[in-house]
């Protein structure tokens, strides 16, 4: 563990409070239905990226950096889909213990059978399993352009 920031003057009241907060709006996104708290946060958080200046110039730094070919307007939409793909991904978290074994499908799936039934037989066999990417958030944007 990092000892950055000990004996900095008001620190650890500083963590206190962005805990405290943090855990607030994680329990009020959890209150509200799941479909309804991803849509709200991320919402919020693509309307907070003008007002964040350190991430959102660090943001454009990076996408400058990755992508030099593509101009300021794209950098700029690309940013804020990221941050409320961020928002949308703190709304699922808010709701991961809701997960069970009967409802955990309703959240993670396949893209075909044939994962799936290559999945389960690599459960069985001792052959290593590659490593699945598992994005939820694909499967709430599919969800909303399917509205």
């Amino acid at each position: 563990m990092s000892d950055e920031g000990r004996g900095v003057p008001g620190r650890e009241r500083q963590d206190t409070l962005e805990y405290w907060v943090l855990k607030g709006l994680l329990g009020l996104l959890h209150a509200i239905p799941e479909r309804t708290a991803a849509g709200l946060a991320g919402g919020v958080t693509a309307a907070a990226m003008p007002v964040l200046r350190r991430l959102r110039e660090i943001g454009l730094g990076n996408l400058a950096i990755a992508f030099p070919e593509r101009d300021e307007a794209w950098r700029e939409a690309t940013l804020r889909e990221s941050f409320r793909n961020l928002g949308r991904l703190a709304a699922e978290f808010a709701h991961f213990r809701d997960l069970r074994p009967e409802n955990i499908r309703d959240k993670v799936g396949f893209a075909s059978e044939g994962d799936e039934q290559r999945w389960r037989e690599g459960l069985t066999s001792r052959r290593k399993l590659p490593i699945w990417n598992l994005d939820f958030s694909e499967r709430v944007m599919q969800e909303e352009k399917s509205k």
